[in-house]
């Protein structure tokens, strides 16, 4: 027994430092950056913001993720708390948003992809489906925006095979920034797939103001299946509202969502500044 004895107090302090080691090593090994991008000049941002189904929205999430609902959810959009509000029924459906982005550049390591000013069209486009979620555990920070990234999409080959090398799953879109034929009126269509999704009409109220900035968790599950979590921040510089229409079309999950939820509000549309997401493991 004494040598039993000598030996735990010659080996069990060892044994701790070696699994703290390791447990750092995974702590460290669990927030390594895979990929950073650099989101240069937004020249047209905006997002439709709406509500789906609680039994729809967790079978569009993973195994081991939760969705968060709106009554819960930190930063909902005017226009689904109104809605809530007075509709308290809709209160555990869960926010959902469609953004889209034109920049000029984005950067990934030391790749630059765009022109420094480039037309509206030429721009670099990425479009985003989140669904309000998170991992079951732990437990996500209930003050942050934590969505789960369901789809993301681009109008750039290059950035889409640069997003494969760090097993970021990214998709093809074609975009479209301009305005409607024989009109004033602008228009923002996306076409994925078999899904398009056009908004025509112009920025409404008296005048323009100073952006909040933007700062949320994006959860997502890379081409091998484990989970990655992505850091968004963007700060525009100005937003103003918009009024005008919203047409869908297509049978994919996005827009069997769109179609079942009670709103769908577009806006504001943001401009100028720059952003940021960095992708994680």
């Amino acid at each position: 027994m004494a040598r039993l004895t000598a030996f735990a107090r010659r080996f069990l302090p060892l044994l701790s430092l070696v699994l703290g080691v390791s447990t750092v090593s995974r702590a460290q090994q669990s927030s390594q950056v895979v990929q950073h991008w650099s989101l240069d000049n937004l020249r047209a941002g905006w997002c439709v913001s709406f509500l789906i189904d609680p039994a729809m929205a967790n079978d569009d999430l993973p195994r081991g993720f939760r969705a968060r609902a709106a009554s819960t959810f930190p930063g909902l959009s005017p226009a689904l708390s109104t809605l809530i509000r007075n509709e308290p029924n809709y209160a555990t459906w869960i926010p959902s948003q469609f953004c889209a982005g034109h920049f000029d550049q984005v950067k990934i390591g030391e790749t630059v992809l765009g022109d420094a000013r480039p037309a509206l069209n030429d721009t670099q486009y990425l479009g985003m489906w989140l669904i309000a979620g998170a991992p079951i555990a732990p437990a996500p920070d209930s003050a942050t925006q934590t969505f789960f990234l369901a789809t993301l999409r681009t109008s750039n080959w290059r950035l889409i095979r640069l997003a494969e090398t760090a097993l970021i799953p990214a998709e093809y879109a074609e975009p479209f920034a301009g305005k409607v034929p024989e009109s004033i009126e602008d228009r923002y269509r996306v076409k994925m797939g078999g899904t398009s999704l056009t908004w025509d009409g112009h920025r409404a109220g008296d005048s323009a103001w100073t952006a909040p900035g933007i700062q949320q968790k994006w959860w997502a599950v890379n081409t091998r299946g484990a989970r990655i979590m992505a850091d968004v921040r963007m700060q525009p510089d100005s937003a103003q509202n918009v009024a005008g229409t919203l047409q869908f079309t297509g049978k994919d999950d996005l827009s069997k969502s769109l179609r079942a939820s009670p709103i769908r509000m577009v806006g504001p549309l943001m401009w100028g500044g720059s952003g940021s997401i960095e992708f994680t493991r």
